[in-house]
């Protein structure tokens, strides 16, 4: 920290020390204050004239520049103003040889204002040992920055481990006569054992199984990972700087509501937190400014990563599945083919020309005929006719080609692997996938507090229902199973779900994951607000960081993707991709069953009917007995007629 950049104020109170004035004793002081690089100074001095007279001469020094500022402090009534901060600390000098001065140690003691947010030098005339006697019953805490002038020349640094230990006193420097002092801030790493309590959010985790499986990392490491690997992290804390915790488990996070201040539900960590219950909230979590009010943040030690884990759907899935190897152009070109192929071939066999097998005058037979042609299962290769053979072989070959490109198309189509087409939200949303989201209470909270557009987007288009109890949430579990079968999207942190996709998918399976990144977030651990422990665990933090244990924990706790080994399954084809061939086979079907029906309503209504015969074999028949009856036709034409008709043969025989 360069000299003057952090503004502090400095309150002196200073008296007679073994007789001398007491402001013979601000050289020191501002000394002291100045290797602490304290810039402005408000003394509050029992002999204000020589005071003045001291803090003018010092003012002029140029040799001091980091004194800026000099301000007297006359009575008692002044207190809130010397201790007004904005964003600096404040630095105050107590001569404890003064009645005044004690009156107002007590006062800042009682308002809990020994803290770090203030430095105290405290100048006594007796020895160490009597003066932590005089001040154990003050609210000295472990961040408190006290440091004790004795009549020996010797200073210490002052602290309480614990509101239940006694005051620990520690030598960090001393002056001469000269008044120049030797001062060197000793760091405190030894909390000498004193018992922390803290909370960890435990959801899943069965607890009884015992605290050496919930920090083992091979033991279940997708149940509750992020209190597992801050509990782990605290466990570095706990041997670098020699403290036990008290550890307690509690079933949320808990969220701020404005309307009642406090944050929701009652047994939460932030409840905790805010009720000074615990000081270190053992599960990493979001910083979020509505809880400011409660914790502190330590730094990050590691970033939490959301996304939306799903099986493309595959090709096959689709209702028009067997229709997609051809375009529509294409199909509209085959269709028409088809029908100018029945046209010609009507045309071909309109005139009672003797052939074989024998013309047939209607269009419809024609139009089956191309289409049995086209379907390989007929021909007129036997036919006495040269045009009819031509147009018989044209439809072999072009039913060949079109079969040979559909069936290549239907195999390279169908049964290749699902293409990656569902890469944004929208399309995702838009995807016959069903989309969900794991069952873990931070995720809505996200989602409503917009953390990130794109989690927000999923959440309203996909996942929020008309009420909180009706939105879309399932068990991470149950939901990746219905992930490895198809048809479903999980929105969930991605560390988790990888831990369970490694040990229960195939490596086809895994191959056909994808993963749609959706939020980067950085966690800590919370820290209480005010706790006297905040600093020291924020040293012990940053050095776990530096040392490079955090990346050797992050890789036990924390699985990637899971490696792809092979390539990806090819998906059977679905039901869905036989839809217009079932549609074609049912209504076939349907349309025979009705005609058959017709048909015998037809023969119950007339009894006269020969049994057996059917509905067109009867209209038939009555064509035949009014061509006789109006027309006398000879037996030579009607035997020529039937010659050329196997219909009419068969009804005469």
């Amino acid at each position: 920290m360069k000299s003057g950049n952090l503004l502090a104020i400095v309150s002196v109170f200073c008296v007679k020390i073994n007789n001398a004035k007491s402001h013979e004793f601000l050289p020191v002081a501002l000394k002291f204050y100045e290797t602490r690089d304290i810039s402005s100074i408000n003394a509050f001095l029992c002999d204000n004239d020589g005071g003045e007279r001291i803090m003018f001469h010092t003012m002029k020094d140029n040799s001091r520049r980091s004194l800026t500022s000099f301000r007297m402090i006359s009575n008692l009534d002044n207190l809130p103003n010397m201790f007004e901060i904005e964003a600096h600390r404040v630095g105050i000098i107590f001569d404890m040889s003064c009645h005044r001065s004690w009156n107002l140690l007590n006062e800042v003691s009682d308002k809990l204002l020994m803290n770090t947010s203030y430095v105290y030098a405290l100048i006594f005339d007796v020895a160490i040992q009597s003066v932590l006697k005089q001040l154990e019953p003050l609210n000295v805490q472990f961040d408190s920055d006290i440091t004790v002038f004795t009549r020996y020349f010797e200073m210490y640094d002052l602290f309480r481990t614990s509101i239940e230990r006694p005051l620990t006193a520690v030598k960090c420097g001393g002056w001469n006569e000269e008044r120049e002092i030797n001062y060197l801030k000793p760091a405190r790493w030894d909390l000498d054992g004193v018992t922390i309590n803290a909370t960890t959010v435990v959801r899943e985790f069965k607890w009884e199984d015992g605290i050496q499986k919930f920090l083992d990392s091979q033991y279940r490491p997708d149940l509750d990972t992020l209190s597992r690997f801050a509990i782990v992290t605290n466990k570095y804390m706990e041997r670098l700087c020699n403290f036990k915790t008290n550890l307690t488990t509690i079933p949320d996070w808990g969220y701020f509501r404005p309307e009642s201040g406090k944050y929701e539900p009652e047994y939460s960590m932030f409840r905790w937190l805010q009720e000074g219950k615990v000081d270190f909230g053992l599960t990493l979590c979001r910083q979020f400014s509505s809880r400011l009010s409660a914790s502190f943040w330590s730094p990050s030690t590691r970033l939490v990563k959301t996304s939306v884990l799903f099986r493309h759907p595959p090709a096959g899935a689709t209702y028009d599945g067997f229709a997609r190897p051809f375009s529509s152009t294409t199909w509209l070109v085959t269709f028409l083919f088809v029908f100018v192929a029945s046209l010609v071939l009507k045309a071909i066999r309109h005139r009672q020309v003797e052939d074989n097998p024998p013309n047939e005058p209607e269009y419809t037979f024609s139009l089956f005929t191309v289409f049995a042609v086209l379907s390989l299962q007929g021909s007129y290769v036997d036919s006495l006719r040269i045009p009819t053979r031509v147009l018989s072989v044209i439809l072999h070959f072009f039913g060949l080609m079109v079969y040979s490109y559909y069936g290549a198309e239907v195999v390279g189509f169908l049964l290749s692997p699902s293409p990656r087409t569902l890469t944004t939200v929208e399309k995702l949303v838009a995807s016959p996938l069903d989309c969900w989201v794991e069952n873990v209470s931070y995720h809505v909270n996200h989602f409503e507090s917009g953390v990130g557009a794109i989690a927000t987007k999923y959440y309203e288009k996909a996942i929020k229902g008309p009420t909180r109890d009706k939105d879309k949430i399932m068990d991470r579990v149950q939901a990746l199973r219905k992930v490895k079968k198809g048809g479903l999207a999980l929105y969930g942190s991605s560390t988790e779900m990888f831990q369970i996709i490694k040990d229960t998918f195939t490596g086809p399976e895994i191959c056909s994951i994808y993963v749609m990144n959706m939020l980067f977030m950085p966690v800590s651990i919370a820290v209480r607000k005010k706790s006297p422990y905040r600093e020291i665990y924020y040293k012990a933090l940053s050095r776990f960081l530096e040392s490079g244990l955090r990346v050797y924990e992050d890789k036990k706790w924390h699985a990637g993707r899971p490696p792809c080994y092979g390539s990806e399954d090819t998906a059977p084809v679905a039901l869905e991709a036989t839809f217009i061939a079932q549609m074609i086979f049912f209504g076939g079907f349907f349309l025979a069953v009705a005609c058959f029906l017709v048909e015998r309503a037809v023969a119950l209504e007339r009894k006269t009917v020969a049994p057996g015969r059917s509905l067109m074999k009867r209209i038939i028949c009555r064509s035949d007995k009014t061509s006789e009856t109006s027309n006398a036709r000879d037996n030579k034409s009607n035997k020529k007629v039937l010659r050329s008709s196997p219909t009419f043969r068969f009804f005469n025989e």
